[in-house]
């Protein structure tokens, strides 16, 4: 193809598109902030790039991989994120579409109780890991003096220092902050629902669990979708919660793997290691988030 018919198809591109011209710096602004990392990121995790030893750029192809995975804090960071992610994901859900039934019904004093809910929405994950530390301190926090007051515990735990308390403290407090995001979208399909079915199944003697099960649940699974393959990425992603809340501890009892990121990268300067813990990071996340938008895909094109 010559150079002209090559210009002059660009051109008549660009006359039926003309808002084209207005995308390309948003377009290439987005490529430099993401494209650009991921593959820098990608050429380090083929390399011994360490940063203490002056900047080592040493072709190792897959030896950073190979290693993570017989890296034992590697494995505890893995199995403390699975169980993190696991847990939390199934309690937002859970419990986010238990009150988004009872919320999504209308009623006096609605837009109040609304702004309750949504309130850990609007704090930063920081503050929210800092002030449920303070709260579940074992000397002064409020949820050890009420727990002693009701007599459900005979002496103050230490909640985020002990082993067997703190993954444990830390998916109850992600818990409190993801469950009102679920909420929101929930109560948004539920009241996207047409009444007319509901009228109609309760003509025909359906019971409201039979309801439940046979309408309400299959046509809001595109937003149970949506809510969590959200919910999966965001707890994979958790970071600063932990920091503020265990900081990985105790003995890494808390470490996620993005906190065992963090720590090869900028603690220990293995810009290398770090990168392939990372895109290993990465390819969890895709694998197990792909097949929900494959069904999120279909649900919509039905």
């Amino acid at each position: 193809m010559e150079k002209s018919d090559v210009g002059t198809r660009l051109k008549r591109f660009m006359q039926k598109r003309p808002y084209i011209i207005f995308i390309m710096p948003s377009l290439a602004l987005l490529i430099f902030l993401t494209v650009y990392p991921l593959a820098y990121g990608l050429k380090l995790s083929f390399l011994r790039h360490n940063l203490m030893k002056g900047w080592l750029n040493e072709f190792i192809f897959f030896g950073n991989y190979t290693k993570l995975i017989g890296d034992e804090n590697f494995l505890v960071a893995t199995r403390n994120t699975f169980v993190f992610v696991g847990s939390t994901v199934a309690l937002t859900m859970g419990l986010g579409l238990f009150l988004a039934l009872v919320l999504s019904i209308e009623f006096r004093g609605e837009t109040p109780i609304r702004t309750l809910y949504l309130l850990p929405m609007m704090i930063t994950p920081i503050v929210i890991g800092l002030t449920w530390g303070i709260m579940l301190d074992s000397h002064f926090g409020v949820i050890n003096h009420i727990l002693v007051s009701l007599g459900l515990l005979k002496f103050p735990l230490p909640w985020t220092s002990q082993i067997s308390t703190a993954l444990f403290s830390v998916i109850m407090v992600s818990t409190w902050g993801g469950t009102p995001f679920v909420i929101l979208i929930l109560v948004s399909g539920l009241r996207s629902l047409p009444p007319n079915l509901y009228e109609a199944a309760t003509i025909d003697g359906a019971s409201k669990l039979q309801s439940f099960w046979y309408l309400t649940l299959p046509l809001l699974k595109p937003f149970l979708l949506v809510a969590l393959i959200f919910r999966i990425v965001q707890a994979f992603r958790v970071f600063d919660l932990i920091v503020a809340l265990t900081y990985g501890g105790p003995a890494n009892a808390t470490e996620s793997l993005t906190l065992f990121i963090y720590r090869q990268s900028f603690q220990y300067w293995r810009m290398g290691y770090g990168a392939a813990s990372s895109w290993l990071l990465l390819g969890i996340i895709a694998l197990i988030s792909i097949p929900f938008f494959r069904i999120l895909y279909k649900k919509v094109q039905e």
